[in-house]
């Protein structure tokens, strides 16, 4: 007989058996009805001569329902909008005009057909349930319709509204028409009694029916769409005509050259790292200067295959940090390093590349004609850079200002996939190495390495045909027509573009170029029904028999409490816990194949027999006590039993006791190699410690066992099962989902001794203080302010339904940055008087402030730079010192600390707002 609070299992079983067998059936029941729906819809429109069986809809929920006339009544008789609800209840498209006003029509007609008492009652407080419900649905629908709206509008300003944001607004927008009780209970369902994860389940299912999804807004420059539209027909022309005028015996090699920044530290991938709790740090040490670090690359693709390997990549730096000179003797991927004076590409940089260029194609597609496809940055319009290229024989063909994330092919499909594949292949190099440092060497083999693998492997002819540059846009991609707002390519008339058509390819304030001598380039010579009361009695069943369950379970819990409790009285411990009733023993086979398989380690052992028992071995009797039993059974259990303990399993029991111990060895291994890999700086993602979970996979366990394990890491190829054991294991083992913090990391020893010499300082500074007053402590530093602070994650509509989330914002506008100097101080009186100054080189903001008297004491200082300097240190020191004279009087200069550059209290009190102090010496 169980014992109490132990579940029939069989029962369990045989439940889930019925419920599998039933579901099965329910879909083949509703299949069955979908088809005798269509057949019969299909034979009245037969019968009828009419060709539209939709005509024919069966609905299920009515005109005539009270939530579809309060629908239509909430929303102002909105037929429309009570057409859509109607449709959302029968699980019909709307899409099609035809339904939608049929529908409409039809509920128009019901609303004329019922009784006046109805009309008038609908919005009364209800007398049932039913009506309830009815108000309830009806409501909902109107408020998350006008909230769809309004969330449109925030993505068009560039806002995508976080979860408070659209609980404030749903509640706000709860009609008031709505009896009290009804409204009551929708605010309710809005705030969730503000529980965050209720609010986040109808947000989500909100999401899902809207085509929402949860992301930051992308902040783009934003053109009318006329422009856009004239830009493109006018580079395409261009396209066109040199295609046109190409005479070479092979057909015309395009080639694209952008240039774009990569990071010495590339940005991490979310993955699993130890919380700051756990005792372990995961940082990435690196330091300032290391993280800021950024290098010039020089890429060039073009639609053959067969050329691509010979094109140069070029690598530009300031020698700083890879050195003068490249270590590598030869970089693989035809990677090239030059190094000069700033890693800046400008137009002298541009002829030596196109100069390169040219000798590279000469000797790899002789006798043929060369495009190449740049974008209007400035240094690539210099009047040396068409010279430069007439010399080599290569064309040179713009693409329109504004539009090279849409038409250029190295924006559009080469830059993501390489900086992704080099942010891989450096987490993996750092995860192999010792201490997790990159040197010099490793970083530009990294670099090579992922140009050998992206840049011959991909047909970037496909890249070009997508944009429009070649193939006489036959190809153009569908997402680029629907950005540009065509729903096919518009007709493009042949010859040359004309001089306002190639005015507008090229960036505004170009009045003096010669934009036809680009054009004609003249180079020089030389289912059914289901019993739903069955169901809900199934469901009935099962809530009461989970409630009966948790009762019993509590129950033996207190038993054993008491149980423990009475011992410990008996024999006059004051401890209860050595009594600790074990539900797993430790003579289970589970047990004594962990122990086996750590190699007789008693502590991993004793830790998987606790956790079977969900009991905390964080303190050392406990833990140890179950570490002799387990070697005490490991000696007196029979020798034939231990040999034969990881032979292949002969009962389902067996088999799952050995799957238990390989699991709990593998992500206890596991968690040790992820400790050392957050120490080098690396955060594994999901297919890292799934194949190193594969790998750790020991090699004693029976072959089945070991399949078994492998296909529960691998999920069988499914990230969504995957996500679903790591889940687990993050939770067990006091991890959480996030980057590796990149900061400078200083040895302990030497924290310890700058910190004690810091304190020392304060203190004598206290010391000698002889003012009337307390001393007055102040700290000021300098922070970067950006002109487009970064989003937060928010609801923002998916493109492919039409509605643009969109930042609208320019490139320089998305790069512009201000320094802050903020001040603070210990005085709560004196804070108000404190100047707080803006640096700005007047280019955004304007040569003065545009307000007169600004809030918070902020003063805007305009300089040639937004940096901060020692002349602007000292111009600040003098404005502060003035305002401390007014402000705190009668405290001596020398009573005034200005903490500079040595604890900066600042950066982390006032900006981050943390509570943490780091010592930078």
């Amino acid at each position: 007989m169980s014992s109490p609070g132990q579940f029939p299992h069989a029962f369990v079983a045989a439940m889930a058996a019925v419920g599998g067998e039933l579901k099965s059936v329910v879909q083949h029941l509703r299949a069955l009805q979908r088809r005798l729906c269509r057949r019969k819809r299909l034979e009245l429109a037969k019968e009828e001569g009419t060709s539209d069986p939709r005509e024919h809809v069966m609905l299920k929920v009515q005109p005539t329902a009270t939530s579809v006339l309060a629908v239509f009544e909430l929303s102002g008789r909105n037929s429309a909008c009570a057409a859509r609800f109607l449709a959302a209840k029968n699980k019909l498209n709307v899409a099609e005009a035809s339904l939608s006003n049929s529908l409409a029509s039809a509920i128009e007609d019901a609303y004329l057909q019922v009784p006046f008492e109805t009309i008038v009652g609908l919005l009364d407080s209800p007398t049932c349930p039913r009506h309830r419900r009815d108000l309830f649905a009806a409501g909902r629908f109107i408020v998350e319709t006008q909230l769809y709206t309004w969330l449109l509008a925030q993505n068009k300003k560039g806002v995508a509204p976080g979860r408070q944001q659209l609980v404030a607004e749903a509640c706000r927008l709860t009609p008031k028409d709505l009896p009290h009780d009804v409204a009551a209970m929708l605010e309710q369902y809005w705030k969730s009694n503000g529980r965050a994860r209720s609010q986040r389940k109808w947000l989500r299912r909100f999401r899902f029916e809207h085509g929402l999804q949860l992301g930051r807004v992308r902040v783009q420059a934003v053109m009318p769409l006329a422009d856009m539209q004239r830009k493109a027909k006018a580079f395409w022309r261009w396209s066109n005509y040199v295609h046109a005028q190409s005479s070479s015996s092979g057909p015309l090699l395009l080639l694209n050259m952008d240039e774009t920044s990569i990071a010495l530290k590339p940005t991490a991938k979310v993955g699993t790292a130890a919380r700051g709790f756990t005792g372990h740090k995961a940082v990435d040490a690196a330091s300032l200067a290391e993280t800021r670090a950024r290098f010039t690359l020089m890429c060039t693709i073009c639609n053959d295959t067969s050329v691509q390997p010979f094109l140069p990549q070029v690598l530009l730096t300031n020698g700083r940090f890879l050195g003068k000179k490249a270590k590598v003797e030869k970089l693989r991927g035809n990677l090239s390093v030059w190094t000069q004076k700033s890693a800046w590409s400008c137009h002298a940089t541009l002829r030596r590349y196109i100069s390169l260029l040219g000798f590279k194609l000469k000797a790899a597609a002789p006798g043929r004609d060369y495009a190449l496809l740049l974008d209007c940055a400035p240094s690539h319009l210099h009047g040396s850079i068409k010279r430069q290229a007439k010399l080599n024989h290569i064309r040179l063909v713009y693409i329109a200002a504004g539009l090279t994330r849409c038409l250029q092919p190295a924006d559009t499909d080469l830059f993501s996939r390489l900086k992704e594949k080099i942010a891989e292949l450096y987490r993996s190099q750092q995860s192999m190495s010792v201490d997790g440092k990159i040197s010099p060497a490793q970083w530009l083999e990294i670099l090579g390495s992922s140009l050998q693998s992206i840049l011959p492997a991909v047909k970037w002819s496909r890249a070009f045909a997508k944009v429009g540059a070649s193939n006489w846009q036959k190809d153009v991609c569908q997402s680029l027509l629907f950005e540009f707002g065509w729903p096919s390519v518009p007709t493009i008339p042949p010859g040359p573009p004309t001089e306002s058509e190639a005015r507008d390819i090229f960036p505004k304030g170009r009045s003096k170029l010669d934009v036809l001598s680009y054009v004609h380039w003249k180079q020089p010579a030389a289912k059914g029904q289901f019993p739903y009361a069955f169901v809900a009695a199934m469901a009935a069943v099962g809530g009461e028999l989970k409630s009966v369950v948790q009762h019993l379970r509590a129950l033996q819990r207190r038993l054993c409490r008491r149980k423990r409790l009475e011992l410990a009285k008996e024999e006059g411990t004051s401890d209860p816990r050595e009594h600790v009733m074990l539900k797993v023993q430790p003579t289970a086979t589970s047990v004594l194949a962990v122990f086996e398989l750590s190699g007789r380690n008693s502590a991993c052992a004793a830790r998987f027999l606790a956790a079977k028992n969900k009991l905390n071995v964080a303190e050392a009797s406990l833990s140890n006590s179950l570490a002799s039993a387990i070697e005490d059974a490991y000696l007196q259990v029979p020798f034939e039993t231990i040999v034969g303990l990881l032979d292949s399993p002969t009962c389902p029991r067996h088999r799952r006791d050995l799957f238990a111990a390989g699991r709990f060895i593998v992500e206890t291994q596991l968690y040790t190699w992820l400790l050392a890999q957050n120490k080098k700086g690396v955060a594994p993602g999901r297919q890292q410690l799934v194949a190193e979970a594969c790998r750790l996979t020991p090699k004693d366990l029976p072959h089945d066992v070991a399949a078994m394990l492998e296909q529960y890491w691998k999920g069988n190829g499914r990230a969504r099962s995957q996500r679903k054991w790591l889940r687990r294991f993050r939770f067990e083992h006091g991890l959480q989902l996030g980057r590796v913090r990149v900061q400078a990391v200083m040895p302990l020893a030497d924290m310890q001794r700058k910190a004690k010499a810091f304190w020392r300082w304060s203190n004598y500074v206290h010391a000698q203080s002889s003012s009337s007053g307390p001393l007055l402590l102040l700290n000021m530093d300098e922070t970067s302010i950006a002109l487009k602070p970064t989003a937060k994650v928010g609801t923002a509509a998916r493109g492919f339904t039409g509605h643009k989330a969109v930042d609208a914002a320019s490139l320089a506008e998305t790069r512009a940055r201000f320094t802050l100097m903020c001040t603070i101080c210990n005085d709560t009186s004196v804070q108000p008087f404190l100047p707080q100054v803006l640096l700005t080189n007047g280019r955004f903001l304007g040569k003065k402030a545009k307000v007169e008297k600004l809030r918070g004491n902020l003063s805007v200082w305009t300089q040639k730079s937004a940096w901060s300097c020692h002349a602007t240190l000292r111009r600040y020191i003098s404005l502060l010192g003035f305002k401390l004279k007014a402000a705190a009087p009668g405290r001596k200069r020398s009573s005034t600390i200005f903490v500079w550059s040595t604890l900066q209290l600042g950066s982390h009190v006032a900006f981050n707002q943390q509570t943490q102090i780091y010592f930078r010496g």
